[in-house]
């Protein structure tokens, strides 16, 4: 099986593949690279490599690292989480409209979409924290506000608290998520090399 990094090709056995990309991978850091997917025999794959892998290695003729920089994984990150608020913003200003003082059904399903945006928006926070602090340092309030809104929130559900619920929702997530927006969206028109700081 062939696997190509940038311009170079190895050629290794199918049973060594998973260990020399992940030889390749951990080689990356040092590079101020950063895995962004691989492509197997023409077929994109971002997750769960490895295992894609065992379950086709005996059909793989090539593999293709694919990898970014860390300016680049940055970028990418910042665009996916402001075309994510772009979406999750007036989706939250609906919820608190129409349901207002209610912890409905249709609600509570709202809730469950907003919970796992939450979760992706701090797992590719956590992710910029690791790969350019000084940008996540930008945001770094925006993030503390809305994990303490969220966990609020949390807390005014378990006690069934509607309005206490909407108020969190109005007037502290919500404001938090469109400071996020704005840092994001300031930070994404900068150019390489303009300083960050407000």
């Amino acid at each position: 099986m062939i696997i190509k990094y940038s311009d170079v090709f190895i050629e290794v056995e199918n049973d060594e593949v998973v260990e020399e990309v992940n030889n390749h991978v951990k080689k990356l850091n040092k590079e101020k690279k950063v895995l962004s997917h691989l492509v197997v025999d023409q077929q994109e794959v971002y997750t769960d490599f490895e295992n894609y892998i065992e379950l086709n290695k005996e059909k793989i003729n090539e593999i293709e690292v694919i990898t970014l920089t860390y300016e680049e994984m940055t970028h990418q990150i910042l665009i996916s989480i402001e075309e994510y608020l772009d979406r999750m913003l007036p989706n939250l200003e609906e919820i608190i409209e129409e349901n207002y003082g209610e912890l409905n059904e249709v609600f509570w399903s709202h809730m469950t979409d907003f919970g796992e945006g939450m979760n992706f928006i701090i797992s590719f926070v956590g992710n910029l924290k690791e790969l350019n602090p000084q940008i996540y340092t930008t945001f770094e309030s925006n993030i503390v506000m809305l994990t303490n809104g969220f966990k609020e929130l949390v807390t005014s559900f378990e006690n069934k608290d509607a309005t206490f619920s909407f108020d969190i929702l109005s007037y502290e997530i919500k404001p938090a998520l469109e400071a996020l927006q704005n840092d994001i969206k300031s930070i994404i028109k900068l150019k390489v090399g303009d300083n960050i700081e407000h």
